[in-house]
């Protein structure tokens, strides 16, 4: 019965969708109509919750994705840990979301009921999806004794909550995107419901604050190659939504001194959604390969791409038909409006580049010339691109929403500017950082920092102000961990036998023992490792590798030590002959800076929240853990001159048979075959670059982890920054007055 239950819990909630669409009713029969789609989508959920404890293996989603000896949390977890059960959740939490329009008290009671059918419609849109092509409850023709089991990667206490913060960021644009839609259709004055809009874009956006927290913590400890970000497809289409939610959030902090920027609103707020739901898309569809993404039909994505494609189109119609075609502009460079409006401008040019670069290997292997987008194209394009929106920040605290001079800024800018460059100077002497990028980046962090710090003395402090002086701060402060962090962080891979030592960041670690553990569904070698300062041990890691019996696959499980702002990061690789044991090793000062930062934003989406709804601790219970799942290390190498070529070689070489890794971070059989060949290589005597065309000539240019500068590859790096020049230049035209500006009085 548990199939049949669950496809009517599923079916009468489309229904429910369906009928407010056809039948003219009611206001009040709309919200009865809508509370029985709630009803339906949650009990459906429920249901398939209580498939997964019960391990229900009349269901095929079940079988696939659980197992009697999984532990009761990953059953739980499990439930959305597959395509099936994410797309359930999803589409819940957007029927969830959409409770707001009816507890609300609308402007009329025409736009209420236009709230209520965008919802429904949306609902059923996506309740069709699930029953034709991804159907949570399809019955199994013979129900089986036993199940798959889960992916490993996924059977993780954060993915217990990650997941679904995530998708509530996503799903929560939709209230924004419907309240902005009804209000056009009905052509509702914006100074009646632009304040409004802002309570409402905190919501989603602090829940993706969190959840994109959460998930790059989990990337951190889970993939085990000491990383943070990614840089792949699935961290891109969650970093776009949450970066046009912050550019939304400024646009309405903007639009409450200036009116004049409900059509960057309203462009914002579809392009928010929409991002979303393309992110979904490309996420579901296997257009991408990703390590973070485990489902990929591309039957589902068209049906995606259709349903993306007709919101879009019908907003992008809706918005041209009903808005004003002009609006007017305001002069002067030196004030608060025009520093968020060039900011705003400045960023949607990174953005761009994100998603170019994101689309690019889409293009490319449509036309037949596959290549492979990775880290180190980002890092070159998109990275420098946010430097001067960086710039910008510490200049707000300064300038008030009138017009201003650039002396009377730059003079109230000076002392924190100052101070940064000292504090980049003692950074620099004491060897902390050494490049130009890092020290460059070091100094807009601490400038960010120390001015957001100094205009806390000069205002009267509100709740609000205090809100958004701890997101600036968070910005400052997670920058800088990720430079402190990539600048000073050391990585080892060293072969140990039972009982030696090794140095690491002024530290000993000895390995003790090797030992033979049982789990639920797993057994592992547990290595025991004592770490020692002045010959005092003040921590025992446990490292793991672990086999899944219920599936055949071999996983490893880090261990991470954590002192005040740094962290040792070990992973238990392979066993050779003699019993020595590989080890891979990372020292991480300052790396805990980076999770303060986060935690920050987060914490700020909470307090601004708190001034509109009473929402005072959902951040707090979310403080996150170190937890632990590493990869295997790489093979012993006893040169380190060579290991070290072996390393940054293996950095420019995409795994063939993985999601989109190196072959050093990838833990697929053919990496490790590639890993050793490289090794090899080097001992012939052949240089990185023979080495590299040696791999080119058997797998092609794809294989290449950075695409290469040529002829053919002119539009992937040059098209972001003729944008990003293009969009310099319209803000310097719009505001090159700025040095003839009467001083603020």
């Amino acid at each position: 019965m548990t199939p049949y239950i669950g496809q009517f819990l599923l079916n009468l909630a489309a229904l429910a969708a369906l009928l407010p669409l056809l039948l003219p009713a009611q206001i009040t029969t709309l919200k009865r109509l809508y509370s029985v789609q709630i009803v339906c989508l949650v009990a459906a959920f429920l249901w398939l919750i209580k498939a997964h404890i019960t391990s229900d293996f009349s269901l095929i989603n079940v079988f696939s994705h659980s197992h009697t000896q999984k532990p009761l949390l990953y059953k739980i977890a499990g439930t959305w840990g597959n395509h099936e059960g994410s797309m359930l959740l999803w589409v819940m939490l957007l029927g969830v979301f959409g409770l707001d329009s009816l507890r609300r008290k609308a402007l009329e009671t025409e736009v209420q009921q236009t709230r209520i059918i965008l919802h429904s419609c949306l609902n059923l849109l996506f309740i069709a999806f699930i029953l034709l092509v991804c159907d949570p409850f399809e019955a199994a023709a013979i129900p089986a004794a036993e199940g798959r089991d889960l992916n490993p990667l996924l059977q993780d206490p954060l993915l217990a909550i990650h997941p679904p913060f995530l998708y509530a960021g996503y799903v929560g644009f939709v209230v924004v995107f419907i309240d902005v839609i009804s209000v056009i259709f009905h052509q509702v004055p914006a100074s009646i419901w632009l304040p409004q809009l802002r309570s409402r874009v905190l919501l989603p956006w602090t829940l993706l604050s969190i959840g994109l927290g959460l998930g790059t913590f989990w990337a951190y400890y889970e993939l085990g190659w000491g990383g943070w970000w990614f840089w792949d497809p699935v961290e891109n289409t969650a970093l776009i939504p949450w970066l046009l939610g912050l550019l939304l959030l400024h646009a309405l902090l903007y639009g409450a001194h200036q009116e004049q920027t409900t059509r960057l609103v309203v462009v914002l707020s579809i392009l928010t959604f929409m991002s979303s739901l393309a992110g979904t898309l490309l996420v579901r569809s296997g257009l991408l390969t990703s390590v973070h993404s485990f489902a990929v039909d591309p039957e589902r994505g068209l049906l995606l791409l259709g349903l993306v494609v007709s919101v879009l189109s019908g907003s992008v119609a809706l918005v041209y038909s009903k808005f004003p075609p002009s609006l007017p502009t305001t002069s002067g460079f030196i004030n608060r409006s025009a520093l968020v409006r060039t900011s705003i401008l400045l960023t949607f040019a990174a953005l761009f580049t994100l998603v170019f670069g994101t689309l690019y290997p889409l293009l490319s292997s449509a036309i037949g010339y596959p290549i492979t987008v990775g880290a180190p194209y980002f890092q070159m394009t998109f990275i420098p691109m946010v430097l001067p929106v960086l710039c910008l920040l510490p200049f707000i605290p300064w300038v008030g929403w009138g017009q201003g001079n650039m002396t009377t800024t730059l003079g109230k800018a000076l002392p924190s500017l100052t101070i940064s460059g000292f504090l980049v100077i003692l950074l620099w002497h004491v060897g902390e950082i050494r490049t130009i990028k890092e020290i460059g980046f070091s100094w807009v962090a601490l400038w960010v920092i120390t001015s957001t710090l100094l205009s806390l003395r000069l205002v009267n402090l509100t709740w609000r102000f205090m809100g958004m002086s701890l997101a600036h701060m968070g910005i400052g402060v997670a920058i800088l961990g990720m430079v402190l962090s990539s600048a000073t962080e050391q990585e080892q891979v060293k072969a140990l036998k039972i009982g030696e030592k090794l140095q690491i960041a002024g530290m000993t670690l000895k390995l003790d023992e090797i030992n033979a553990i049982e789990g639920p569904n797993y057994v592992a070698q547990q290595a025991k490792l004592s770490l020692s300062r002045s010959d005092k041990v003040i921590a025992m890691l446990l490292p793991e590798k672990r086999f899944y019996w219920t599936q055949g696959i071999i996983h490893g499980e880090t261990a991470i030590y954590s002192g005040l702002l740094s962290h040792i990061y070990v992973a238990l690789g392979e066993q050779y002959e003699g019993d020595i044991w590989s080890l891979r090793l990372y020292s991480k000062p300052h790396i805990n800076l980076l999770w303060l930062g986060m935690i920050l934003i987060a914490g700020a989406g909470v307090m601004l929240i708190a001034t509109h709804r009473g929402v005072v601790s959902l951040l707090l219970l979310l403080i996150m853990q170190a937890s632990s799942m590493a990869m295997e290390a790489h093979e012993l190498i006893l040169d380190p001159v060579a290991e070290k070529r072996a390393m940054h070689v293996g950095r420019m070489i995409l795994c063939p048979s993985c999601a989109g890794q190196n072959i050093n971070d990838s833990v697929a059989e053919e990496a490790q075959t590639m890993r050793s060949q490289v090794r090899q290589l080097i001992g012939q005597g052949l240089s990185d670059p023979e080495i590299l065309d040696y791999f080119i000539e058997r797998h092609g240019e794809r294989i290449l982890y950075q695409p290469a500068f040529k002829l053919s590859n002119a539009a992937l790096w040059g098209m972001p920054w003729l944008i990003f020049m293009i969009c310099g230049l319209i803000a310097w035209r719009r505001y090159n007055n700025f040095l003839n500006s009467p001083p603020s009085k």
